[in-house]
């Protein structure tokens, strides 16, 4: 028996242009593509395998909160990790964790850090070695969307014809930092992502893959979905609102079919 999963119709229209935009300056040549100007000195330190993203949201604006953790692979010498993130989201804590799988974070392995500039430069316990692996949890929040319409990664938009309330992302192709700290580099493609979506249990959140748990939190519930295609950073995306979950059994006339 196959079953067939319709949890609900998630629209988000992904434009098919080049995500790294063209311009010219006098760095790059006219007609030069895109570098991201962090990418030498920081960006190019190491790859990111896995996001593990755990956010409250809402389908009434752009407020979020949560957690992101980030595994992460040293390319070389690493000894201060940079990633992007808007200024008016505020982190309350950055934690590193050695153990590659089910990571602790205790009080001691707190990271000092700074957030200026839409980037996040956080020093690391000590010096990782080329290929060394290890976690970096970020707590954060705050409002996302900061009224920048169309080019917000996060937007929310209200029908009033039937009073309904939706609250997406599109972060092609330099606005993933605007609600989860991000590395900006189409190069590097994500490996994987878990992104547990925390709502009231009058929506539900949507995101990449598949929804492969759901469980109570009280007055909320948490959808927790997966996904193993490896993906460009701005490709990560949710949507909240009170969508319909269409979900339903299709048997197959032979056993083995």
């Amino acid at each position: 028996m196959i079953r067939i999963l319709s949890s609900f119709v998630l629209l988000i229209l992904f434009f098919q242009t080049e995500a790294q935009v063209y311009h010219s300056c006098p760095v790059h040549s006219p007609g030069g593509m895109y570098e991201n100007p962090l990418y030498d000195q920081w960006l190019s330190a190491y790859d990111i395998k896995h996001y593990r993203l755990s956010l409250e949201v809402r389908n009434t604006d752009t407020q979020i909160a949560g957690v992101a953790e980030v595994f992460i692979q040293a390319s070389r010498t690493l000894d201060t990790l940079v990633l992007e993130l808007q200024d008016g989201l505020a982190i309350s804590e950055i934690m590193y964790s050695d153990q590659q799988t089910d990571p602790l974070y205790p009080a001691e392995n707190a990271l000092e850090y700074q957030h200026m500039d839409k980037v996040l430069y956080i020093e690391l316990d000590r010096t990782r070695n080329e290929g060394q692996l290890f976690w970096v949890k970020i707590t954060y929040g705050g409002d996302a969307g900061q009224d920048r319409g169309f080019f917000a990664g996060i937007t929310h938009k209200r029908d009033n014809d039937y009073g309904f309330d939706v609250t997406y992302t599109l972060s092609e192709p330099h606005n993933a930092r605007d609600w989860f700290p991000a590395k900006q580099v189409l190069e590097d493609k994500i490996d994987s992502v878990t992104f547990r979506l925390i709502c009231d249990k009058g929506l539900l959140a949507g995101s990449n893959g598949l929804l492969v748990h759901t469980e109570d939190a009280g007055d909320a519930h948490i959808l927790t979905w997966k996904t193993h295609y490896p993906m460009a950073y701005y490709l990560i995306a949710f949507a909240v609102a009170d969508y319909m979950d269409y979900s339903f059994y299709a048997p197959l006339a032979e056993a083995n079919d």
